[in-house]
């Protein structure tokens, strides 16, 4: 039991890792907002970063996300015409012979963390009580998506919206085929999940969207450049951006690097970006 919780725990660090492109930091805007002079990448800063209590720059995070994430297509961009966009990539191969690495390391925390303890979490994921409470309600029309077997359909409606994007799976092959026919009919994933997924699989989060940076006083009475996720939150007074980044700049000259920061306090996260 105490091994489930702690799979649990990792999972939702996982899950609330991504969630986090979603957050607010309350600050408060003084001016008008304006774009990045030039193309400004950025990519994730571990060493200063931690959900739920894990600080993502200590041992094992760094070797996971090195076996799991492909580190030169994961970053955030934002360009001169005000649009910007963020995405996660898996690295070549994790669903193949990668996947016994990335177990292996994540087994220097949970010993007990095997493809079957994982196949098991797996089938127990509570797809049916997540649709029809959260996202059902957003995206009318996704719970029927998921019982035809239309999950790039399904996840089409949440693009629309949203600016969020899964793509990367190959819906002609007979083991995802599988997977999504299982979830048609049962609401549930299959326990042999990972073993269904085709090994050469890279799959890629995209978010794109619009954003706008600004000088602003936080609450703490300090001034502070903001950049905001969105194009009308934060300058409406009754709507509010995705987010909201503290972005500082470190060093100078040439030297000079750019920084983004958030928090969010209710998921007890802080998530960082240092400008390549």
């Amino acid at each position: 039991m105490k091994n489930n919780n702690a799979m649990k725990k990792i999972a939702i660090c996982a899950v609330a890792t991504l969630m986090l492109a979603v957050c607010a930091l309350s600050l408060c805007a003084c001016d008008n907002g304006t774009s990045f002079s030039k193309d400004t990448r950025f990519k994730v800063d571990l060493s200063h970063s931690s959900v739920m209590g894990f600080q993502l720059g200590e041992t094992p995070f760094p070797a996971i996300f090195d076996i799991a994430i492909d580190a030169d297509n994961t970053y955030a961009e934002f360009k001169t015409d005000g649009t910007m966009h963020f995405q996660v990539r898996t690295a070549a191969g994790l669903f193949g012979e990668t996947l016994d690495t990335l177990l292996g390391a994540v087994g220097t925390l949970l010993p007990n963390f095997t493809k079957d303890a994982i196949g098991e979490m797996i089938a127990n994921f509570d797809i049916e009580g997540g649709v029809d409470s959260m996202v059902e309600p957003m995206f009318p029309g996704f719970r029927s998506k998921l019982e035809s077997g239309d999950l790039d359909g399904a996840l089409k409606l949440i693009q629309t919206s949203l600016g969020f994007y899964i793509d990367g799976l190959d819906y002609t092959d007979d083991g995802v085929k599988q997977i999504l026919d299982h979830v048609a009919q049962n609401m549930a994933l299959p326990e042999n999940l990972l073993e269904l997924i085709p090994a050469d699989t890279v799959l890629t989060l995209h978010f794109d969207n619009k954003y706008y940076v600004k000088k602003v006083k936080g609450k703490d009475g300090k001034k502070h450049t903001a950049v905001y996720i969105s194009e009308i939150g934060g300058r409406s007074d009754v709507t509010q951006p995705w987010c909201v980044f503290d972005m500082t700049t470190e060093g100078k000259g040439r030297k000079a690097k750019k920084k983004l920061y958030f928090k969010a306090e209710f998921m007890n996260a802080e998530v960082s970006f240092v400008q390549q």
